[in-house]
Parts: structure tokens; sequence; C-alpha cells
């Protein structure tokens, strides 16, 4: 998508967002208060964790109401009929419905049509999606490269929700997949870092082909309501055909709906996806032909899914308020326990989730304090090392993962995530823990590392997916109710051009080789760990075997520490020795401020610990 074409929406969406932050910078104490506006500030602060000011709330409520307007002008949510932006409205908790009501306004103040890349595009959701997540990358790029967040290409979501589909008909016995995944007493379905909700709406996505495959097969729409195992729970009556074919596909599909979106439930950090999330999922269940009003719609929480409980309601907060959006998103993330989790968490190296809940799981000990799986430890030993890299935050992230169905006993996990878990020497915690919990486990490793440099077999450096410096890799877990004590692991991989990976992707389905043939097929093979690194690649392991018959490092130096690390390289590294010497100067003049060095020469930091320089 040429992003020269979002010129017209991306200015529109900073003009709205500046005047609602000019307004909002201007309102007295007082006017805050009576608005409202006071309250819903404390309360974001609190579920985001964070002690953020008055002008970080105005930041996220003028960003989400710009980008959740132009989203509409993009949909079109003009199409829509009365009944979704009411289902909008009253299904929101109290801090989305404000960011929505004022986000109608602003489009309304849209003077002229957007730019013709909606009228040209086939995919209106693939559109609005792609220009929000533009938009907000630039909007604060400093905060995305911070948290590590980077969007999700559909074709790699897509290829996640097929995988999980099938374990769902293979390892559960769910003939229609996600459509047969429907009692609550089952579990829910959670995606703990939503984005703009990608893998909530291509799992609607199949959930509509999963019905149309059983129409199919059964000639019959109601055969699918049955096997849901409900009749006459429909909101205009009956389940029973009336002999119109069209209206009893409407009916069906509306009632798999309604089952379907109480179990969906998105967690995520910044508001402004949240909102547009529920956007693009309004404006796909309008465009699949739904009957309206719906009575049920997936929950949304603006929280951090590893952040600590037992958040303390301020004195001037309403009860009503602090419960629908901060002990209600408590709820979900500590009480219920899904069944299927789906993702793709941050990048982030430098953890910015912190919290004792994350550090204890990682541990190996649960909010009640009792003991689960511990990525410290291996065969019964801790890890010896110091650095380990376990404070990632996609390993909290899968931790997390692995903690909702570990604890659930059966369940089905769909990342895409760093690859460094695969081969880091240090992580083998993380391998033989998710070996031990689960009966199937899918790698599919992306590769496209641009720190190791990966050389691809045609000679060239290979892309990754992401337009991150790590490598990726798509990980399906499962564990059925039935499962035995050995884990069954397959490992496949993708080299290439990004363009080629995801071709490859979009080409095959869950099946082991898919429909796709030569260059897209991805071949998959059985791989067994072994101790005392567990690999999850099948080269490290065989490389490993002809290494570990030398003798270690630690016997040859018993005595040790970690080398040298250094900093500041690009200060103290120059083409010429008299470039090096005035920096050396200027580092050592009393007469240069701290203020002026830092300017000239060290802008940046590596860490939001640290000021620059």
């Amino acid at each position: 998508m040429p992003k020269s074409k979002f010129a017209i929406e991306t200015s529109a969406a900073r003009r709205i967002e500046a005047r609602i932050c000019q307004r909002m910078n201007d309102w007295t104490r007082t006017e805050r208060r009576l608005g409202g506006f006071d309250q819903l500030h404390r309360v974001l602060a609190a579920t985001c964790d964070t002690d953020a000011d008055w002008k970080w709330f105005v930041d996220q409520f003028s960003r989400a109401v710009a980008a959740a307007a132009v989203v509409m002008q993009i949909l079109p949510a003009v199409e829509w009929p009365a009944g979704v932006h009411d289902w909008l409205i009253d299904k929101a908790d109290p801090l989305t419905r404000a960011v929505l009501k004022a986000a109608q306004v602003e489009t309304t103040q849209i003077e002229s049509p957007l730019s013709e890349l909606a009228a040209s595009s086939g995919e209106l959701t693939d559109v609005a999606t792609y220009w929000v997540e533009t938009y907000l990358a630039k909007a604060n790029a400093r905060e995305r490269m911070r948290r590590g967040v980077f969007f999700t290409p559909r074709s790699v979501a897509r290829y996640i929700v097929e995988q999980v589909d099938r374990r769902l008909r293979d390892d559960f016995g769910c003939r229609s997949g996600f459509a047969g995944w429907m009692p609550a007493e089952r579990g829910g379905l959670l995606e703990p870092a939503l984005g703009t909700g990608v893998f909530l709406f291509s799992s609607a996505a199949r959930l509509k082909a999963n019905l149309r495959e059983w129409q199919r097969e059964r000639n019959s729409v109601t055969g699918m309501v049955a096997l849901q195992g409900g009749r006459d729970v429909s909101p205009h009556g009956s389940s029973e055909p009336d002999g119109n074919a069209d209206n009893d596909w409407t009916v069906a599909w509306t009632e798999l709906v309604e089952r379907w979106l109480p179990n969906v439930v998105g967690f995520e950090l910044l508001l402004a996806n949240a909102v547009v999330a529920r956007l693009v999922i309004a404006d796909q269940l309008f465009k699949s032909g739904v009957r309206w009003p719906l009575r049920a719609s997936p929950r949304i929480y603006v929280t951090n899914s590893l952040g600590d409980a037992g958040s303390r309601k301020p004195a001037n907060v309403d009860s009503s308020v602090w419960h629908d959006v901060v002990v209600r998103a408590e709820q979900a993330r500590f009480d219920e326990r899904f069944a299927i989790v789906i993702g793709n968490p941050p990048f982030s190296g430098l953890s910015q989730n912190r919290s004792r809940f994350a550090e204890r799981l990682l541990h190996g000990r649960d909010p009640a304090d009792a003991e689960v799986a511990s990525y410290f430890q291996v065969d019964g030993e801790r890890l010896a090392e110091r650095k380990h890299w376990l404070h990632d935050d996609y390993v909290k992230f899968l931790r997390y993962a692995h903690w909702q169905i570990e604890r659930r006993g059966a369940g089905v996990l769909g990342f895409v995530t760093n690859h460094g878990y695969l081969e880091n020497a240090t992580m083998r915690g993380v391998r033989w823990q998710l070996a031990r919990t689960f009966s199937r486990i899918d790698l599919l490793d992306l590769h496209g590392n641009r720190k190791k440099l990966e050389i691809n077999p045609a000679g060239e450096i290979d892309e990754g997916v992401f337009t991150v410096d790590q490598g990726t890799a798509v990980a399906v877990m499962s564990r059925s109710p039935d499962a035995g004590a050995n884990s069954a692991i397959r490992y496949a991989e993708l080299w290439g051009r990004r363009a080629e990976k995801l071709a490859a992707l979009q080409s095959n389905d869950a099946n082991s080789n898919g429909n796709a043939t030569g260059s897209e097929r991805i071949l998959w093979r059985e791989h067994t760990p072994t101790a005392p690194f567990y690999f999850f690649s099948p080269r490290l392991q065989t490389e490993s075997a002809e290494y570990w018959q030398a003798m270690k490092l630690t016997d040859v130096m018993p005595v040790n520490s970690t080398a040298a690390v250094t900093a500041r390289d690009r200060f103290v590294v120059a083409h010429d020795m008299d470039e090096l010497r005035t920096r050396l100067a200027d580092l050592a003049n009393p007469d240069l401020s701290d203020a002026v060095l830092r300017e000239r020469y060290f802008r940046r930091t590596r860490s939001n610990r640290y000021p620059a320089g």
C-alpha cells in the first residue's frame, strides 16, 4: 500500500488531534471534573499501570479520537445502520464511549471526502487498519520503539488462525473448528496484545467460513446451530428454517456470532488501538450480514496484560466507572481461564513490564503463590547464568499465554514472536517447560534476523516479515484433554524475501503442506529436543552433539566474569585522528555544558531508564 496515498488521511487526523489537544489543555480543573475527564484520566492511568500526568492523558485521548474519526471515514461508517452505532456506544466502557462520541462529532467536521485510496481498494478493513497503524507509528515513534510494538501482517495472523482452527478440529473433536468452540465452559479466546484487532477479525472471518463449510456439507445452515447444542436461541425466535435460504443464513450466522462474541477478549495498552479494534470488528460484522442490533459484543479492555492486580480506586472516581474500566479488566486478566490464546506480543528487549506478577510467573509462582512452570528451571535444576534474556517482553507474554493453558489443563496457543527462544542457550528453560506442557508443538522459523545478518540459501541477506531487527517465528502449541507425557514437535522454516514469505503463509492452510507448490511449500519435519539445551532448531541440535565432545569453557577457566561491555562506540570511533581529537577536546572542555555535549554528540538513548547521553 503506497504510503503517499495516506497524505490526506494523515493530515485530517493531525488537525483533529491538534484541535482536541488545544481544547483539553485549555480546560480548567473544574471543567475537567464537570466533564468527567478528570476521572477518565485517573482510570486510564490506573488500568495502564502508570501515574502519568494530564498531558499524557490528553495525548492518548486526542490521538484515539483522531484515529477513530478517520477510520470511520475510510470504512465508511456512514453506511452503517443506526443499530451498529448504537451497539458500539452501548457496549463500550465509559472511557471508550467518550472517545467514540467525540470521534462521531469530529467525523462530521472533516470538510471533504478523504483520498481515493478507499474507493480504489477492495478491502476497506485492510485499508483502515494499515492507515491507522502507519499513523500511530509516526505519531509516537519513540513510544513504539520503546515498547516494541510492530503491527502484524494480515497473512501472518490469518495463517495462525487457520492453524489454531485446525488444532481445534484435530485435537478437541470440534468438527467445525472455531464455530464449535462456543460453550463458555470450554474457555474463551484471548488476544493479550490486541493492537488493532487483526487476530480477532481474522478469527471472525474463519468463523464465517466454518459456517459456510458446514452449510455445504449438511445443506442446512441450522445443522450448525444444532451442533452448537442449542435451538431457539435467536433474538428473532426459533432457529428452524423458514424456507428462505437467505433468511436462514442470516439467522444462523447471527446466532453463531451472538454465541462467539461474549467469549472473545482482547487486552490492549494503547487507547487508540483498542477503539479502532472495536470499529474494525463492528464494520466486519456489518459487512458479514449479521442482523442488528446484536445483544453481545467482544470484551476489549484497555489494560496491561502483565500488570499487577489490586489497583486502588482514587477517592474522586465514580465506582461504576472504576468497575467498568479497571475491575472488569483485572477480573478478565486474573480470574478467567482462556483455552485459546493468539497474537503478536511486543518485541521490546528491555522490558517495559517489570510487574511483580510477570516476574513471579517467570520464576514459577502464580498469583495465588502456587507452583507453576518456571522458565529458570531445566530438569529440576536452576539456570546458572546471570545474563539470560528471560526478561524480554515477548518471553513474558509467552509465559502469560503458557500459564493460561497450563492452569486450564487444555487449549491452544498461537503466537508470532522473536525467534530467539528457539535457539538461545539460556532459554532452554522456556523450551523444556513448553515441551512439558504442550502435547503438540509446531514451530515455523521465519528467520530474517538482521542482527545476525542471516543469509538465505540464495546467498542474500534474509528479509524479515516485520520491520524489526530480530528474526521471528510462528508457534502453534496445543494440549489436548487426554495429552500424555510426551510432546510431538515439528519444525519448518521459511527463507527469502518478505513478499515471498507472506505469499507462502497466504498459500498454506493449516495442513502440513497445504495447497502450495514449489518455493511456497512449507515442509515440516519431526524433531525431538535433547538435553542439555533442548534446542527447538534441529540444526543446532545436530551441531551441539559435536560441540559437547569438547571441554567446557567453565572447566578451562573456573574463575570467570562478564566480558568488557563497550558503550558510546559512535563517539570513540572516528574515520580520522583529527575528528577523534576534536571530540575528546570537546568532552574535556569545561566551558561546554552537559546540555551542549548532549545535543552535539548524544541525542539518543538506548533505554528510557536514562536520559540521552
